[in-house]
């Protein structure tokens, strides 16, 4: 069964969330890879339009 929209910003969310967090080199890069992969999947669902995952403001930017 095919992911919803919501879903797939859930897990855009949670793997942003993640990346702000991760600990080990190349693993925040990776999680924000798959977050954005989710929000572009999302994205498909809802004519084109990004939903919000994570404020683009500076502080936060990945802790890595």
């Amino acid at each position: 069964m095919p992911a919803t929209y919501d879903e797939l910003v859930e897990l855009a969310r949670m793997c942003w969330r993640q990346a702000r967090l991760a600990q080990t080199n190349g693993v925040a890069p990776e999680l924000l890879r798959m977050a954005h992969e989710y929000q572009q999947k999302a994205a498909k669902l809802d004519s084109g339009k990004l939903p919000e995952i994570g404020a683009p403001e500076p502080d936060n930017k990945p802790i890595v």
